[in-house]
């Protein structure tokens, strides 16, 4: 687990908000903002490869060295964009998500908001474009791995740690309980979505959804199939 990964607001908040390490520079939020919603245009219609700090600038209406000001590199601008729209469904870490005393209930509320966020057109429409990118540009796809998908599955090992050991979850490799879930999550959907498939994708249904994912996996952490060895027992 990432040890960079301990204070989950702190570190999106610091991706987001960067400023210029200039003496005398302050950040001027409502350019800060400007300038994450441009890029965040852009990146999402023409991708981030193909994507300018110059057309970014003139987008959001300011000079490219202020762009430069608040986001010193693209690759910094494309990492604050990630973590903007992971905030807005994670604005607290999955960690502090707590529903009562019912870990389903967490597991529920946890696991609709991974559904609103991945399956949200800003989210899809990204991964599309990184598809497009990768070849090109494949650090892109590492960004994209570090600051969204890697981060929020190393929330989810805590979540799940802390469960198991508060005798809240079966006995489970945590990561591998994590990883399972969001397979569970995104089923069939995602590949419909990125294909640009029917989805329902109404309250009722991302609900129903979740419900079958999280009692799915608590049957496979009762069967023992959620502990990292038997896949080593099995390939011997």
């Amino acid at each position: 687990m990432k040890q960079w990964r301990r204070n989950w607001r702190a570190e999106l908040e610091e991706l987001i908000c960067c400023s210029s390490s200039a003496a005398g520079r302050g950040p001027d939020p409502e350019k800060r903002q400007a300038i994450l919603k441009a890029a965040s245009e852009l990146f999402l219609a023409d991708g981030p490869d193909r994507t300018s700090m110059d057309r970014i600038a003139r987008r959001a209406g300011v000079s490219k060295q202020t762009v430069y000001a608040h986001f010193n590199s693209k690759e910094r601008l494309y990492r604050a964009v990630i973590a903007q729209r992971l905030a807005a469904y994670f604005p607290e870490s999955p960690l502090d998500i707590a529903v009562g005393h019912d870990f389903k209930v967490t597991l529920q509320e946890i696991g609709e908001r991974i559904m609103r966020l991945v399956f949200s057109p800003e989210a899809v429409g990204m991964v599309r474009r990184l598809i497009e990118a990768a070849p090109r540009e494949p650090r892109l796809a590492t960004l994209f791995f570090e600051e969204g998908v890697d981060r929020l599955e190393d929330a989810l090992v805590q979540v799940f740690s802390r469960a198991i050991a508060a005798g809240h979850f079966p006995d489970a490799d945590p990561q591998l309980a994590a990883r399972r879930f969001d397979v569970l999550l995104l089923d069939q959907w995602y590949l419909r979505a990125l294909l640009d498939q029917p989805v329902d994708l109404t309250g009722e249904s991302i609900s129903r959804h979740v419900a079958r994912a999280v009692r799915d996996l608590l049957a496979l952490a009762r069967a023992g199939r959620l502990i990292a060895q038997d896949d080593e027992e099995e390939s011997s």
